[in-house]
């Protein structure tokens, strides 16, 4: 519900749009919109938007897309920096947690596990007589296997679905 209030800071100092020419009501904001399809549901809300509103929706979608993308550029390039370089300071210094004046720093314990290959976790799958949750344990990375081995090669192995309107991309004009 962030991105509702900070929709609806936003659009205090914009103008209100035009009223639409649907029986005389006038034009919901994008916060409005989102608002009532998440409390009525998407399904709800849509058979009630005018053009006019999709139009709306549309820019004001394009125009946030666009700054939240500079904003992930501008802060990727900073922010994972600092804190590698950071790290190590704490790293050097011994240090776990640091104070700045609008925040802190705390560091803390990375933990992973490796469980080698697909082969020893089958071999301890059947050892415990659960090699039949082999296939739910185990993803392959589709993407590798077209590398190495040629879409040809997959043929039968792979499943491919399309859903027609599965992806929508605001880009500016």
């Amino acid at each position: 519900m962030k991105a509702v209030q900070k929709l609806k800071e936003r659009e205090q100092g914009v103008e209100p749009a035009p009223a639409p020419k649907k029986q005389g009501q006038r034009m919901r904001t994008v916060v409005e919109i989102v608002t009532q399809a998440v409390e009525l549901g998407v399904d709800q809300v849509i058979g009630t938007l005018t053009e006019e509103e999709l139009i709306l929706m549309i820019d004001t979608g394009t125009e946030l897309e666009a700054e939240r993308r500079e904003i992930e550029k501008k802060t990727e390039a900073v922010v994972r920096p600092v804190k590698q370089i950071l790290l190590q300071v704490a790293k050097a210094a011994g240090w776990k947690e640091k104070k700045g004046t609008k925040g802190k720093a705390k560091v803390s314990a990375s933990t992973w596990s490796d469980v080698g290959t697909a082969t020893d976790l089958a071999k301890i799958l059947k050892r415990e007589g659960k090699i039949a949750l082999f296939d739910e344990l185990v993803t392959v990375r589709v993407g590798d296997c077209k590398k190495y081995l040629g879409t040809e090669a997959l043929k039968g192995f792979l499943t491919p679905h399309t859903e027609e309107f599965g992806m929508l991309s605001l880009k500016e004009l």
